[in-house]
This record gives C-alpha cells, sequence and structure tokens, in this order.
C-alpha cells in the first residue's frame, strides 16, 4: 500500500498531508509530500490517517506535489514555489496501488488458511497395531560375504579437477552523442573517461556551447554521468524539467539512457532536444 506523506527532516518519521507539526514539535507545513509504502512508513511512523481522501497536482514550475482534501479549499498558487501555475479543476483522487477488493480478498484467504489448519485431522500412526512384529533373523556371522563371492573391487582412480576457464574480457564502454534537432548540427560527444564526474549541462555548465542563448534551459540544468557500465541523466532541480522520450523526470530526477532516446531540456514545444546514440 502507498500513500502521500511529509517526512519530518529532524526525526525521520512520517505524518500524513494534514498534519502541520511532527509528534517531535517540528513544524512540517513546507516539507514536500512525497509517496510511500507502508512498510516504510510504518518503521517511523509519526500521525498517519490511511482514511484521507487527498486529491493532488503536480507544479510544473518547480515539481512540487500540492495536496488538498477538499476540493472547495483548492488553490491555483503552488504552496512551495508561490507560483499560479496550478489549475483548480485539474486536481486528482491520489489512489493507492492496493484496492478495497484485494485488501477483502486477503483478509477472506487468511480466514481459510486458520480454519483449515485447525481442523486439520493428527496424522495417522505409521504402523498399524494389528502388524505382527518381524521375527529376528538368524545368527549369519559365519556366512561367506559377497566379497568371499565376487572379489574386491578396484578403487577407481580420481577425476583430475576442471581447469577453471579464462573470464572472457568485458566489453568496451561506448560513448555518447547528444544530437542536437535544432539550432543546426550541433552535437556533444562523450566518451566515459570524460564522465567519470558527472557532466553538468547549461547556460552557464563548462559543456554550453549551443545553450547559453536558449532562455529555457537552467544555468546548470541536468548531469550526464557514466556509471557501472551505464550513461544516466539527472535533472539537476531545473525550473522549467527534463524530459526522457516525453516523460518527465520530476525534480532531481534520474533515468538511464538508451541508443535513440530523445532528452528534452524545458517543457516548451520549442525547448532543444537531443537524439541520442552510442559509438
Amino acid at each position: 500500500m502507498k500513500i502521500l506523506c511529509r517526512k519530518c527532516p529532524d526525526c525521520g518519521r512520517y505524518s500524513d498531508v494534514t498534519v502541520r507539526t511532527c509528534v517531535c514539535g517540528r513544524d512540517i507545513a513546507s516539507v514536500v509530500p512525497e509517496e510511500v509504502v507502508s512498510t516504510e512508513y510504518n518503521k517511523s511512523r509519526g500521525q498517519i490517517d490511511e482514511s484521507l481522501r487527498i486529491y493532488w497536482q503536480k507544479c510544473i514550475v518547480c515539481g512540487s506535489i500540492n495536496c488538498v482534501t477538499d476540493l472547495k479549499s483548492a488553490d491555483c498558487r503552488c504552496a512551495y514555489c508561490g507560483k499560479r501555475k496550478l489549475a483548480v479543476g485539474s486536481y486528482r483522487l491520489y489512489e493507492s496501488d492496493e484496492t478495497e477488493d484485494e485488501k477483502q480478498l486477503q483478509s477472506i484467504g487468511g480466514r481459510l488458511h486458520d480454519m483449515i489448519g485447525a481442523n486439520q485431522p493428527a496424522a495417522a500412526q505409521q504402523t498399524p497395531k494389528d502388524v505382527p512384529a518381524a521375527e529376528p533373523k538368524p545368527d549369519d556371522d559365519d556366512a561367506p560375504g559377497w566379497g568371499d563371492i565376487i572379489g574386491t573391487p578396484e578403487t577407481p582412480a580420481p577425476e583430475a579437477p576442471p581447469k577453471p576457464e579464462t573470464p572472457p574480457a568485458p566489453p568496451k564502454a561506448k560513448s555518447i552523442t547528444l544530437s542536437a534537432m535544432r539550432y543546426g548540427p550541433c552535437t556533444l560527444s562523450l566518451s566515459p573517461e570524460d564522465a567519470v564526474v558527472p557532466v553538468m549541462l547549461g547556460r552557464e555548465a563548462m559543456k554550453k556551447d549551443y545553450l547559453s542563448n536558449d532562455p529555457y534551459v537552467g544555468r546548470q540544468h541536468c548531469l550526464i554521468s557514466f556509471k557501472d557500465g551505464v550513461w544516466r541523466v539527472k535533472d539537476n532541480n531545473s525550473s522549467n524539467g527534463t524530459f526522457l522520450n516525453d516523460r518527465d523526470l520530476g525534480l532531481g530526477g534520474e533515468s538511464p539512457l538508451s541508443d535513440g532516446d530523445r532528452l528534452k531540456l524545458g517543457h516548451r514545444d520549442d525547448s532543444i532536444v537531443f537524439v541520442v546514440s552510442f559509438e
């Protein structure tokens, strides 16, 4: 089960979105809600009402989740960045991934398991009482054994242990190229060695060449990195968002890159788009 909670920065306890002060006394009204599974928030549970009906909407400017319990009190101004970028009619009812039908089925299944275990008869004894005991065998110490009849078999020589196989050499890491779809034939190529320290893209970043004149690209918009053989992109808390194949990574979100992906810096239709390729 998942619900939207606020996590106290002091004690780490989770509280529902209606709670403004944590049980430790810290004011958490300005903490952005996050989606948390029940196994996590039950470890550090604060004040949580799991029966709340919560309506939510994500701010397109800062990416924060705004929550209300009554649509009549909904506001079009973001509670965190203060920008009027919310539409009152766009609030949606938050639904957990566990439905009431699933909860009911799990409850019924548990009761059936207890009933079957309680009514299970004891196992019958293995040996019936009316089976006569086996008669003792006569002493056969003087009888010839199989060794006297067929001789002692030869002990086979031990097999040599198999030689360890030489592991194949790891494939050579590929370089990445970002090709801009607008502003002419502009490309940015990076080798894995170039991205040992993540490379920043933005108007004031080191790799700014053709981004310095785009006002919708952040000063330090996103990071390109190479780790454990995988190229990745991470949003750097940008104002206009970082999109991978039209999917918003969210504030500080991260995702691996694949050949042919479309990386877009900004949410506008005319924002710059890169096509990812590997060499």
